[in-house]
């Protein structure tokens, strides 16, 4: 395996096979079936260390955070998070992120995608302001999502902390401190946990002899699509503006004053719609492509942008961008010029 993650041998001992997927550099451990059950019923471990941590320090580090990103993050308290998106002048994505308000600085979680491309992005506004943005390159990322992850968790580091999604405590853990994070994927509940690079995959031996199981990221991206959960770098990009994505409602503050690309987002605010939107599409056969064209009569009316299969549809049920007069569930599509017929269906995906 060459993930460069600090679970990498921890990954290798256990079997796991190395992938290529976006979200985890683990693409399993042999058992898919009992992976994504372990997702939906119990409590699944994953490799989260190709997300970036940054590390926000300097009186002014909420306060700049604030101004280039869409969510209301300068009065954030200790033990308080937010889910947020960074934006290009034309609304577009740079980056969505997991802000992390902390004593004395903040951490700023980033899909791998992000890792690299938000640090600079915003270097560029720093100079002027009391901040200091560096990569937090002594720390990395669990995760762990499942009905039962806060038991697991809880019965290796105490109470999991209270709130909404991304609040956050920490607690002690064989003589290292652990941020512990609420990190629902859509309706699933979950934890990131932020932990030292050397504590991981002792930490990681805890959480298993506790209940957990190791997944990667075949059973992971099963979950995420029934749950329509876009990820930067496969589904949004610099052309995404979040409201297509349906990222408003958490990502979003209408009240908050000036960012980049808040002028975009207060005129589509004010028509009240965007020309795309985040749907579901039930495929009768894989795509010629990862990321494949949908057509109606020969015209391309949005895009897959991730596949898996489906157990809760019991088909192959892809994410898509369509433009919004082709998103009524019961459309039919072609993924592809002559490719497999792709039907709108709701999301969350149902159980069939």
């Amino acid at each position: 395996m060459t993930t460069g993650t600090p679970l990498q041998p921890w990954s290798a001992l256990r079997g796991a096979v190395a992938g290529d997927a976006a979200i985890c550099p683990v693409a399993g451990y042999g058992d898919e079936a009992a992976e994504y059950a372990a997702l939906r019923e119990g409590a699944g471990l994953w490799d989260a260390g190709a997300w970036g941590v940054l590390r926000f320090s300097g009186p002014s580090r909420l306060s700049f955070l604030h101004k280039y990103c869409t969510q209301d993050v300068k009065d954030l308290a200790p033990g308080a998070g937010a889910y947020g998106c960074c934006l290009t002048v034309k609304g577009g994505m740079v980056a969505d992120l997991r802000a992390l308000a902390r004593e004395d600085d903040a951490l700023v979680l980033v899909p791998p995608a992000a890792r690299a491309a938000l640090p600079q992005h915003l270097a560029k506004y720093a100079l002027f302001d009391k901040v200091t943005i560096a990569p937090a390159d002594d720390l990395t990322l669990l995760g762990l999502h499942g009905p039962r992850a806060a038991e697991v968790a809880g019965a290796v580091l105490g109470p999991t902390p209270e709130g909404g999604p991304w609040s956050h405590a920490a607690r002690a853990w064989s003589g290292h401190a652990v941020q512990v994070a609420l990190a629902p994927l859509g309706a699933l509940p979950g934890l990131h946990l932020v932990v030292p690079r050397d504590a991981a995959p002792g930490l990681a031996d805890a959480l298993v002899a506790a209940g957990a199981r190791p997944v990667g990221s075949a059973a992971l991206e099963q979950v995420r699509v029934e749950e329509g959960v876009p990820l930067f770098g496969v589904d949004l990009d610099e052309r995404t503006i979040p409201i297509e994505a349906g990222l408003e409602a958490q990502g979003i503050s209408f009240t908050k004053g000036c960012y980049i690309g808040q002028e975009v987002i207060a005129r589509i605010a004010h028509r009240g719609h965007v020309n795309r939107t985040l749907a579901a599409v039930r495929l009768a056969a894989p795509p010629a492509a990862a990321q494949a064209p949908l057509l109606r009569d020969g015209k391309e009316v949005g895009a897959v942008t991730t596949w898996a299969r489906s157990p809760r549809a019991g088909a192959l049920v892809g994410l898509a961008l369509l433009h919004r007069k082709h998103a009524d569930p019961g459309t039919t599509l072609e993924a592809g010029p002559g490719g497999p017929a792709a039907t709108v269906i709701a999301l969350p995906v149902s159980p069939a």
